[in-house]
């Protein structure tokens, strides 16, 4: 992503242009300002002041423009960086559906390149796409993580995070149609009939049973959720 803005393009430079005609025409003139005219030299001066205050407001305008448009190219990078280390299928999507960016796991899965990825619809990468609608609907009329639905807090989600990272796992929210996608032809696809309703998936790439162990007290201790299917490979 590259930006790039002048401080002042050919619309605003003849603007200027004829801002500046016109008031030194007024400052100078008895016919359109006859209680204030002024000498020729005052009016250079008075007009030169404005000319400088404009230019240099707008320097400072362009300024903090780039600045701001490189904080949000290293984020939009950072982003990229982080999505893309995940080891399972990551992408980010506008309000209606368009994808704005897909790790390297989303397109290996359907086979597309990361340029063409872009502007297309996440929902036609889905056979139901009507169920996958109606669950971003949800998130966006109430504005929270389907995680919330269970009614757990941030504490309580970072503990079971790092209970899990701790012994070489990790926890996710899912969207129940991309699971079942990803599943499918693998050794754990038994596992997607139990993917109904709000749904997060707890896995382990070394120890597969020592996160069962840290979900298992994790639903005993909060007394929240349940155990829906396992399955170790």
């Amino acid at each position: 992503m590259r930006y790039g803005v002048g401080i002042l393009n050919f619309e605003m430079t003849i603007i200027l242009l004829v801002t500046t005609v016109v008031l030194f025409v007024a400052l100078v003139s008895p016919h359109l300002l006859p209680t204030v005219v002024l000498p020729i030299s005052d009016a250079i001066l008075i007009v030169c002041f404005v000319v400088s205050s404009t230019l240099f407001m707008r320097f400072i305008g362009v300024k903090e423009t780039k600045k701001l448009e490189r904080k949000i190219v290293d984020q939009h990078s950072q982003m990229e960086t982080i999505i893309n280390a995940c080891p399972f299928l990551v992408f980010l999507k506008t309000v209606e559906g368009k994808v704005i960016l897909g790790n390297d796991e989303f397109t290996k899965l359907f086979s597309v390149s990361r340029e063409s990825l872009i502007g297309m619809s996440s929902y036609d990468f889905i056979l139901c796409s009507g169920a996958s609608k109606r669950e971003d609907e949800i998130v966006l009329k109430e504005k929270r993580v389907v995680t919330a639905e269970r009614g757990y807090t941030v504490e309580e989600i970072t503990n079971l995070r790092r209970s899990l990272q701790k012994d070489g796992g990790d926890y996710m929210v899912t969207k129940n149609t991309l699971a079942k996608i990803a599943l499918k032809g693998t050794d754990f696809e038994v596992l997607a009939d139990s993917l109904t309703g709000p749904v997060a998936i707890a896995f382990g790439f070394e120890d597969q049973v020592s996160p069962a162990k840290a979900v298992a007290k994790f639903i005993k201790d909060t007394k929240k959720g349940a155990i829906l299917g396992g399955r170790q490979h």
